[in-house]
């Protein structure tokens, strides 16, 4: 069959990000589990973007974004934390200027952390989607470019370097890889995974292996799962979980990150809140790579 066009276009472009952006992204490890998958025979490895600059893989899809920019003009986003970071760095690191949009209810050290890197900050709604629909306004209004960190082409292209390190990782180690998993959340990081995978599938031909996407969520934030399984954007009510960027996600709209997610997702796991726990104990206890406290989605994936 074919490969989907825009499939073909985010998997390109990642590897194209990958190659032009090693001044600017973290090549991240890739380590073996210590515990995990042995009671079942499997070798398990984390991807280790917690130890990413800022904190969590957002700085990839952030960066590749604002260096697409031949208009040099400022930038408008909005977000709860990671993606705040990710787009304030990137900004810095450019030397663009960015106007963050922040909820009322987002977490002051969360805020210093976003500051550090000197972006403008506005307080506007008491959700994601209000502060998103302001700043959306407040682009259209100052001339500036709004972006949004899941659907936009640029970024799902730069999430996708995970998924071209993580290939290229195990081309050293010279062992197949069958699966990934990653956390559902918005669907851009899943998307930019599923659209490389498939691209770089389609251009080893028969010396690689398929790989298979599998995208977690938790139980308490549904509403990309729910999408999935409908085949159109379904609203879904949300509650708090310990995977703390999943809980945000309770719109997902028609966008590019949908419309891939549709076609490179394999598979969808849940995880109970309890599970996440557990796999958040385990990963303290056993497995010891580091503190996954800076982004609990780590403990989402590893809780399937």
């Amino acid at each position: 069959m074919p490969i989907d066009p825009e499939i073909f276009a985010v998997g390109q472009r990642a590897l194209e990000q990958w190659r032009l952006n090693k001044l600017y992204v973290l090549r991240t490890a890739l380590v073996p589990a210590k515990t995990a998958g042995k009671k079942h025979g499997a070798r398990v490895y984390f991807k280790l973007e917690h130890t990413q600059f800022t904190g969590s893989y957002h700085f990839r899809g952030a960066m590749a974004r604002m260096k697409d920019n031949p208009t040099k003009k400022p930038f408008v986003t909005a977000s709860t934390g990671n993606h705040a970071m990710g787009a304030a760095l990137a900004a810095h690191a450019l030397g663009t200027k960015v106007t963050i949009v922040v909820p009322m209810f987002v977490e002051k050290h969360l805020l210093e952390k976003v500051k550090q890197y000197g972006p403008e900050i506005v307080h506007h709604g008491n959700d994601l989607n209000e502060a998103r629909t302001y700043a959306k306004d407040l682009a259209k209004r100052s001339g500036h470019i709004y972006f949004s960190p899941c659907d936009e082409f640029m970024v799902l292209a730069g999430l996708g370097t995970v998924c071209v390190e993580v290939l290229q990782q195990f081309e050293v180690l010279e062992k197949p890889i069958h699966n990934i998993f990653a956390p559902m959340s918005d669907g851009a990081l899943i998307s930019g995974i599923g659209c490389f995978a498939r691209d770089a599938k389609k251009q080893a031909g028969s010396l690689r292996p398929k790989v298979k996407v599998w995208g977690v969520t938790a139980i308490n934030s549904m509403a990309l799962a729910a999408s999935l399984s409908a085949g159109f954007p379904i609203e879904t009510e949300t509650s708090p979980t310990l995977a703390m960027s999943e809980s945000d996600n309770n719109i997902i709209r028609n966008g590019i990150d949908l419309r891939l997610a549709r076609t490179t997702v394999n598979h969808v796991v849940t995880c109970t809140e309890a599970e996440i726990l557990a796999a958040l104990r385990q990963l303290h206890i056993q497995e010891k790579h580091g503190n996954y406290d800076r982004d609990k989605i780590g403990k989402l994936v590893y809780g399937a």
